[in-house]
């Protein structure tokens, strides 16, 4: 096993690896001066073989006739050591930096920088406002039909229900600093709905059976919490077709499939950018998942355009959602694959006062029941079609339908609870 392999090796348990591989830098047009580029320098610097001295067998005409006149004055050179053959100093550099590295109080950087926005743009996977030359940013179809949803109503939001003495209690737990307190105290105050506790759901788990979007062994989705369907509700026709592209993980009990909800947590001294990001690879494997199960069986792949998967972050007492679409492959695309589009909905802070709080709330809500229809619903149309496959047919022209999403079940009305 290389030096290299060695030191990138991920575990189950590991958020991200410690670099990412040369074939990654390799295959970017331009690489932007973070740290782990740096250290990718450093490591290929000390590969290199140490510089050596040239001799020449006669002083070059121009030197001959710099040295009748007597030469450079090196009066203040004279005592000084010779150097040695071999001063290799970018290996020094690599070491002293290693050391730094092993330091216990030292922070690791970030898999999440600019090199990795730059490598999922690469792979048609795409950043909010992210600028392009000559281009322009898809949107969601259904955006405006988010927009409504995601402000319905919630009686257990009410003034008489949620008051501003539960809000101050609720913002009590917010001055928990810690992510995993983020995760566990803060979030659970936000979700809080008796409908909520229905929703299978997960905490930290690293995807390590999806197949990569982009270039492998880079960085995987590990989600701070994520929704998905048992495994038991999808065929195992379908299952095994699609596992891939819909089944984050083998190895756990009571296996969770399909996710397309996922929340990013962070400390507030994190980088609001990183969660971003985060969100950003979640999204896209979320799409692509709910496009696999619309899509099976299917002879050619149709694209509606509409959004089926959602993120949030939440960072510092500020809660962002994020919607994630597919739309097909650009005429011009090398590996004709399709793009994946991550879009800013909306941000509240939620430590200011009691409405604002409602308001982030009641997005939250209405949106991650939203996404737990639109996983029922792709995983009914996809177990439907082993049973009879002439529903591939009749639900192609469904997809292509431009109209409103169809009204979710009724296991939840939206804004009641």
């Amino acid at each position: 096993m290389s030096a290299y392999k060695r030191q990138s090796k991920v575990s189950d348990s590991n958020l991200e690896p410690d670099n990412f591989p040369p074939e990654f830098y390799n295959n970017l047009d331009k690489i932007f001066l973070t740290k782990r580029a740096l250290q990718e320098l450093d490591r290929r610097n000390s590969l290199s073989p140490a510089k050596r001295k040239k001799t020449y067998s006669e002083p070059l005409p121009s030197l001959a006739r710099f040295a009748r006149q007597g030469g450079p004055d090196i009066t203040d050179l004279r005592g000084c050591p010779e150097p040695e053959d071999d001063p290799d100093f970018s290996e020094y550099v690599s070491k002293s930096r290693m050391a730094e590295v092993k330091k216990p109080n030292a922070k690791r950087s970030s898999a999440y920088d600019a090199n990795f926005v730059r490598m999922m743009a690469d792979h048609g996977i795409y950043m909010p406002d992210q600028p392009f030359e000559e281009r322009e940013i898809s949107t969601p179809e259904n955006l405006d039909d988010i927009y409504q949803l995601m402000t319905k109503r919630r009686q257990s939001l009410d003034p008489k229900v949620f008051t501003e003495e539960d809000f101050r209690s609720v913002k009590a737990r917010f001055r928990d600093v810690s992510e995993g307190c983020v995760t566990h105290t803060v979030i659970p105050h936000i979700q809080a709905c008796e409908a909520h506790s229905k929703i299978p759901s997960r905490y930290n788990d690293l995807f390590n059976n999806l197949q990569p979007i982009g270039d492998k062994e880079v960085v995987g989705p590990k989600p701070d919490i994520w929704d998905g369907i048992r495994a038991t509700a999808v065929h195992a026709t379908v299952e095994n077709a699609l596992g891939k592209f819909i089944t984050p993980k083998t190895s756990s009990q009571h296996a969770l499939v399909v996710p397309n909800f996922f929340i990013e947590a962070k400390s507030p001294d994190s980088a609001p950018i990183v969660a971003e990001r985060q969100a950003l690879n979640d999204g896209a494997y979320g799409a692509r998942a709910m496009h696999s199960l619309q899509n099976f069986m299917s002879v050619e792949p149709s694209f509606d355009n509409k959004a089926y998967t959602f993120s949030a972050t939440y960072i510092n007492g500020i809660l962002s959602f994020y919607a994630h679409h597919v739309t097909c492959p650009r005429a011009d695309s090398p590996g004709g694959l399709p793009e994946y589009w991550m879009t800013r909905l909306d941000a509240y802070s939620m430590n200011t006062h009691r409405r604002a709080f409602v308001s982030g709330a009641t997005a939250f809500r209405n949106l991650r029941e939203l996404a737990w229809h639109n996983r029922e619903d792709a995983v009914q149309v996809a177990n439907a079609r082993v049973l009879d496959p002439r529903e591939s047919d009749s639900r192609k022209d469904d997809r292509n339908d431009k109209r409103s999403p169809p009204p979710p079940s009724r296991s939840i009305k939206f804004g009641e609870k």
